[in-house]
């Protein structure tokens, strides 16, 4: 038993193996770079015109986007005085809950 599984995994085998894999691999991250794959929001959007609501009384290319930057560093989730463990604590805590 132990010679057949030493004769499955041998150095050339496996080399073998990782080069066709990086070769997919390889592969396929150029096909999908010449796609082009762009994702566009717009068309999550309604853009529907009805006078009767008041959210869709202009289009939508009537409204400018604006961006607001806080820097006042209240909005952080956590308090620098706790410390860092509580920080890293927390942040696990937001991964574990997300995934």
């Amino acid at each position: 038993m132990k010679e057949r599984i030493k004769g499955a995994f041998t150095r050339k085998k496996v080399f073998h193996a990782l080069k066709i894999t990086l070769f997919v691999i390889g592969v396929t991250l150029i096909f999908l770079s010449m796609l082009g794959t762009v994702a566009h929001a717009t068309g999550l959007v309604d853009d529907t015109i009805n006078a009767e609501n008041l959210y869709s009384k202009y289009p939508l290319s009537n409204y400018q986007l604006d961006f607001y930057v806080d820097n006042s560093w209240s909005w952080l989730p956590w308090n620098w005085l706790d410390g860092i463990g509580k920080s890293v604590q927390y942040g696990l805590y937001c991964i574990t809950n997300f995934v």
